[in-house]
């Protein structure tokens, strides 16, 4: 009856295998021949690892007081025994070789150590294969296989799971970690004893950087860069139809009345008010120059001068001229240089194209806007002037 009982035993030695970290979970029910389960009784259990490939016992151990429970089952942790062969840990289990357990049982009756036989490994532990790789240099963990692969971290009592990336003694490690309604990439600099949040998706499709409860689509805890927006002074960004963020294109205008512009003479010398004439400003005579400030946004594009004026003279122009000067000297550069036409009593305007400069610095250089004529005659006048420039 002992034998047949034991018959029983060995069927149900390989189905209950488990791999752990550090072990092997082993579940068995004893049964006598009848299918009576032997409840409540002390037993002794020896497990042997054969290397197959090499006919060799790699590890033994001894249970020596294993009690049954009251449903005959008995539940040990390969590994966790009395050692008498080898070590558990250093069995090399990603070399290649085939593996086999062996099971000695001892109901404590007289008849020592039966022998239930030899049953091969069908899977390899994988966690004991992730533990004899630790110290390995280097290692590459590939899932291949044909059709869909998966690699699954399950949490059966839908706890948090998580991916940790450490590089022990390093600045920085990363790790991914899933939540109920979050995925967070998170940040570490002391091997995940505290940790931040790098970046939060949401199950609803909204994003946080640096920002573990983002409110909106995307929520960012810091300053956004967009090195396509970069460039000189503020950029103005807006969204074109497709929904892109650009730098804002639309043309905007300065307009300088007359009265703006103060008489001088050609060396700079202010002489007298300016002079408006019921058509705008005018010189009357002689060699004179006027000229203005300009208040053109720091950061701008200058894009060009457009002036309205009217010049009748068969013999003198005007010439209209923007200068950038910087602040700590008199040193000026010519931006924009035009001159008028002659000869016509029409009003007319003159666009001139920037020299070069356009990009306006206004915390280095002031922008003058200067009228000169060296023969001003009643019919020469400026009745206004456009200052036209992007953001």
């Amino acid at each position: 009856m002992m034998m047949k009982s034991l018959l029983l035993f060995i069927g149900l030695l390989m189905s209950g295998l488990t791999f752990t970290q550090n072990s092997i979970n082993y579940k068995a029910i004893i049964k006598d021949s009848n299918g009576n389960v032997v409840n409540n009784e002390t037993i002794a259990v020896r497990f042997g690892i054969i290397n197959e490939s090499e006919s060799t016992t790699v590890y033994q151990e001894q249970f020596l007081s294993v009690v049954t429970n009251e449903n005959g089952l008995i539940i040990l942790d390969i590994g966790e025994g009395n050692p008498s062969i080898g070590f558990f840990e250093n069995i090399n289990w990603n070399n290649g070789d085939l593996y086999a357990l062996t099971v000695h049982v001892n109901l404590n009756d007289g008849s020592g150590y039966i022998d239930m036989g030899t049953s091969s490994f069908n899977s390899v532990p994988f966690s004991q294969v992730a533990s004899s790789i630790a110290n390995i240099p280097t290692r590459t963990l590939e899932i291949s296989g044909v059709g869909e692969q998966k690699l699954r971290i399950n949490s059966n009592d839908g706890d948090l799971t998580s991916l940790e990336f450490l590089r022990t003694g390093s600045s920085t490690d990363w790790k991914i970690e899933n939540s109920n309604t979050w995925l967070d990439l998170l940040i570490s600099e002391s091997d995940f004893q505290n940790t931040s949040i790098a970046f939060s998706f949401h199950k609803d499709g909204r994003l946080g950087i640096n920002n573990s409860n983002p409110i909106e689509e995307l929520d960012v805890t810091g300053t956004i860069r967009s090195s396509d927006l970069a460039g000189t002074g503020s950029r103005n960004v807006v969204a074109d139809a497709q929904g892109n963020l650009v730098i804002s294109s639309e043309t905007k205008y300065i307009s300088i009345n007359p009265v703006a512009f103060h008489a001088k003479t050609p060396l700079g010398v202010e002489v007298s008010s300016t002079v408006i004439t019921g058509n705008g400003l005018s010189g009357q005579s002689g060699d004179k120059l006027f000229q203005t400030n300009l208040n053109i946004p720091h950061g701008a594009t200058l894009t060009g001068v457009t002036v309205h004026y009217v010049d009748n003279s068969p013999t003198s122009n005007m010439t209209f001229q923007l200068e950038r000067r910087p602040v700590n000297n008199n040193t000026s550069v010519l931006v924009v240089d035009g001159t008028s036409l002659g000869s016509s009593s029409a009003h007319r305007f003159f666009t001139v194209a920037p020299l070069g400069f356009i990009n306006i610095d206004n915390s280095t250089y002031t922008y003058i806007m200067k009228v000169r004529s060296t023969n001003w005659e009643n019919q020469m006048y400026v009745s206004g002037v456009v200052i036209s420039y992007v953001e």
